[in-house]
């Protein structure tokens, strides 16, 4: 019986061996790829600077997911409520990307970027200035065009002390 179960095992393992891609997709990074995600990133920030939640969905996908610093993440139909809510909350300017690698590998892009950027609360504060880092997941559309699939950011400042 033993040698039965150790035999249906090598089976499905010789199965999915064979069922797997014959070698690693080639990464393809083209320069009017990798110009266009940086575009695409450059295009979310000033949607954020212009606090405009319809011109910042429009570049996610359906499924996008978000994960803002200190929050949970937030996929699908809960990004855009977020959006919303930030930027009800707060405007951002003087801001900018640091486009610090873009690979791409067929239909997804990898964006590694450093962002600077001041935020003023609408309620009333003191306006602060945040440097961090993040990562942007791109997947390009059937049209050909690259949307957000995920975002990723925190900043550098210290944790708070425990």
């Amino acid at each position: 019986m033993r040698s039965r179960s150790i035999l249906t095992i090598l089976v499905m393992l010789a199965f999915a061996g064979a069922c797997a891609p014959a070698s690693e997709p080639q990464p393809v990074d083209t320069q009017a790829d990798a110009d266009a995600v940086r575009a695409l990133a450059d295009r979310e920030l000033a949607a954020a600077a212009a606090g405009d939640p319809s011109m910042f969905s429009a570049m996610l996908t359906a499924d996008a997911v978000m994960m803002p610093p200190n929050e949970p993440a937030r996929a699908g139909a809960a990004v855009l409520p977020w959006v919303q809510d930030f930027m009800a909350a707060v405007t951002v300017s003087n801001a900018s990307y640091q486009h610090d690698e873009v690979t791409v590998l067929g239909d997804v892009a990898i964006h590694r970027f450093s962002f600077t950027w001041t935020i003023t609360p609408r309620a009333g504060g003191t306006p602060f200035t945040e440097t961090g880092k993040g990562i942007h997941i791109m997947r390009r559309q059937a049209d050909g065009t690259w949307r957000i699939a995920h975002d990723v950011w925190n900043t550098d400042a210290p944790a708070p002390s425990m």
